[in-house]
């Protein structure tokens, strides 16, 4: 199963008028389908309405880091490990609470979303937490990978930065934030704190930031509800 396209467009157009320069993907990919991939990124709403008629399967992607957003992505890597450990303990120090959003990523996967810096983008592999912010990009909504959507389960009306720096002193205390080996990692949506609207029909839940025993419960359901979630999408 693939996103509707007319969803993809009217996304793409929507968060483009938001402030949120987008590009297309290959259709259920991550890989770019522009020749620059995220220096392609564009408001510009008439070559939007091409890239998508020219290819209307397309997995729709927002370039990270100001004017978009930044975003934690923590990962799920099955038997390799996961990061909802150093999750639980990011959410313990409070450093998750200027969140504006949480996505589910078609691999059980969360991504936690903040107002966009000029950052590098980053990395703590052996937590399995990566920081995507200037220089990287994300799958948004209603894009899919193996037929699985990436999907909105929360969100508050205010947002503020991520610190990646706390990040790192409190997970790695004796190393520093490394760069991001590539421009082109990407991960899961992007999210406007100024309007929830922006993600009409995005299987939304709101209320306060998840606890680490909410992130489970909500990872589990979620997934079972997935293919539903999409089809209604699909014929909304």
């Amino acid at each position: 199963m693939i996103a509707c396209p007319e969803r993809l467009l009217n996304q793409a157009i929507a968060y483009a008028r938001h402030g949120w320069p987008v590009f297309r993907c290959q259709p259920g990919s991550k890989e770019p389908a522009t020749r620059h991939g995220f220096r392609d990124a564009t408001t510009c709403e008439p070559q939007i309405v091409r890239w998508w008629q020219r290819q209307p399967h397309a997995n729709l992607a927002i370039a990270t880091g100001a004017p978009g957003p930044d975003v934690l992505d923590v990962d799920q890597h099955g038997r390799a490990g996961n990061g909802f450990g150093a999750c639980h303990q990011l959410e313990a120090a409070g450093l998750l609470d200027a969140a504006s959003a949480v996505v589910l990523t078609p691999n059980g996967g969360l991504h936690f979303y903040f107002a966009g810096s000029r950052l590098a983008c980053g990395r703590l592999p052996r937590h399995h937490l990566d920081f995507r912010s200037a220089g990287g990009y994300v799958l948004a909504p209603p894009s899919q990978i193996d037929g699985k959507p990436y999907q909105l389960v929360q969100h508050s009306p205010a947002a503020s930065g991520l610190n990646w720096s706390l990040v790192t002193s409190l997970l790695e205390p004796d190393a520093t934030a490394r760069p991001s080996p590539s421009a082109s990692a990407e991960c899961g949506l992007t999210w406007d704190a100024r309007d929830g609207s922006v993600f009409r029909g995005g299987c939304l839940r709101s209320g306060r930031p998840m606890s680490s025993r909410t992130i489970s419960k909500w990872r589990a359901s979620l997934q079972e509800r997935a293919g539903a979630c999409g089809q209604e999408q699909c014929a909304s």
